[in-house]
């Protein structure tokens, strides 16, 4: 079977040339785990993390010889001696190894596919489920309103559908706008980025810009993944009391908040991290089959992938990803797309994307 393998930890500084295509044995399930044969992974910032060695066990690389990639949707084909879940069931998951022909995964890290989800977004499901998970963080009733930053991202359109659906008032902000317009669930998205915000009289205009967006309310939370300047000019405009989420920094850049402005205003900042490294806890069951019942009992939408590669193609896919304002969203196609089709049938889906 051919992989997608790392022997070493790797940087952005050299686009991650420590992984590479091989052929290695076919895997085998152990007492708790399946074989899943994939269909869809994703290519997102989380892989690249991992590969950089930046997260805590169980996300630590086992070196050398490790398959890259932490998420992706598949059919088991395989289980072990002490497992229950049925082959041919389609699953999504969050675990090491995805980037491969078949990987190995503890039959606890799988998440059945709900009928009538897309393939793409149950390929990437950790980005609805860290939007429910933020919403509910955000806590807020019906018209408040929620500032999402990197609006274009999954993670935050996800937010902005399920917060829209909860009569919430939503602003997004982008360092550019997109051609496709204005995403589903947004009131409206901001053109905002780091330059010229140390220049006279900018904070003001973010400001002005963010209360036209909201009709002169002020916001009750941002959901920030950026960082940098920009937040600290969104946070001015925040309701006293109000809160901030951060959930990543895309920029690598600090907050850009101060202690004058958070304690004048009694601001509050909490930190997210998807909680689902490798397994559901169980005190959260209810919780997940919630999330997942609120992607498919009404219409919920990701963009379809802007390309598909074969793990041959590794290299463009990458380049591509670190490019993604150009080039959108990239995902390897690892099956081929007859047995793509026929898992998109058994969920009652006309086609593998919607």
């Amino acid at each position: 079977m051919k992989a997608l393998i790392f022997d070493a930890i790797g940087s952005e500084a050299d686009k991650f040339d420590v992984v590479a295509l091989r052929d290695i044995p076919a895997v085998a399930p152990g007492r708790h785990e399946v074989v899943v044969k994939m269909l869809l992974a994703p290519v997102n910032w989380s892989d690249f993390l991992f590969i950089g060695g930046r997260y805590p066990e169980p996300r630590v690389p086992r070196l050398p010889g490790q398959i890259a990639g932490i998420t992706g949707v598949g059919v088991v084909v395989e289980g072990g001696a002490a497992t229950r879940i049925a082959p041919g069931t389609v699953v999504s998951f969050s675990h090491p190894g995805s980037w491969a022909d078949f990987t190995s995964v503890p039959e606890a890290a799988l998440i059945p596919v709900p009928t009538g989800l897309p393939l793409h977004i149950a390929a990437q499901i950790g980005n609805p489920l860290t939007a429910w998970d933020l919403l509910r963080m955000a806590n807020l009733g019906p018209g408040g309103t929620i500032v999402l930053t990197a609006a274009y991202a999954n993670v935050a359109r996800c937010v902005a559908q399920l917060a829209a659906r909860s009569g919430l008032h939503v602003i997004g902000t982008a360092r550019r706008l997109s051609p496709e317009g204005r995403p589903a669930g947004y009131d409206a998205v901001l053109e905002l980025s780091d330059e010229g915000l140390e220049a006279p009289g900018q904070a003001d205009a973010v400001l002005d810009r963010v209360m036209t967006a909201t009709g002169g309310r002020a916001p009750d939370v941002i959901v920030d993944c950026v960082g940098g300047p920009a937040l600290g000019m969104l946070a001015r405009a925040l309701a006293p009391y109000g809160k901030i989420i951060t959930y990543g920094t895309l920029t690598g850049r600090d907050l850009g908040l101060n202690n004058p402005l958070i304690m004048s205003k009694f601001l509050s900042l909490q930190a997210y991290g998807y909680r689902y490294f490798s397994t559901m806890p169980a005190a959260d069951a209810h919780h997940h089959r919630q999330a997942l019942a609120a992607l498919t009992e009404q219409p919920f939408s990701l963009p379809p992938p802007a390309d598909l590669h074969g793990l041959d193609d590794f290299r463009l896919a990458i380049d591509r990803h670190f490019d993604g304002a150009r080039h959108g969203k990239q995902v390897f196609r690892i099956a081929d797309h007859a047995e793509i089709e026929e898992a998109a049938a058994k969920l009652g889906l006309a086609s593998a994307f919607g």
